[in-house]
């Protein structure tokens, strides 16, 4: 469902407000991104941004109801763990972890073990 527009032939509206509400209701019907959209139609996007602003704010446009979030939900999940490993080293070193190690401090840790003669 497309954003709502007031009537385009309203001739309350000043000439101004009107080219911009037609440019407006289309850039949202296009599925464009802003910037796609305003270059392609030969205006800024700071001005795109700032008439779909001033045609909200005047009650002469709202967003379709299924535009997509302008935030998305993120899920940041905890880093893996080493369950157990051993390891032999080319340098003869074997290294036996039982668990509980990340790798970032498997990663330490095995540099330290490289080091060794």
């Amino acid at each position: 469902m497309a954003g709502s527009a007031v009537s385009i032939v309203d001739s309350e509206l000043p000439e101004r407000e009107r080219v911009w509400l037609l440019r407006v209701h289309a850039w949202e019907r296009s599925g464009q991104s802003g910037r796609v959209f305003a270059t392609e139609a030969g205006v800024t996007l700071s001005a795109l941004r700032y008439w779909r602003g001033v045609l909200i704010g005047k009650g002469l446009f709202s967003p379709a109801k299924d535009s997509p979030p302008l935030f998305q939900k993120v899920l940041i999940t905890p880093p893996s763990l080493v369950a157990g490993c051993r390891l032999r080293l080319p340098n003869g070193v074997v290294m036996e972890v039982d668990g509980g190690l990340d790798g970032e401090g498997l990663a330490r840790l095995l540099v330290v073990a490289g080091q060794l003669p």
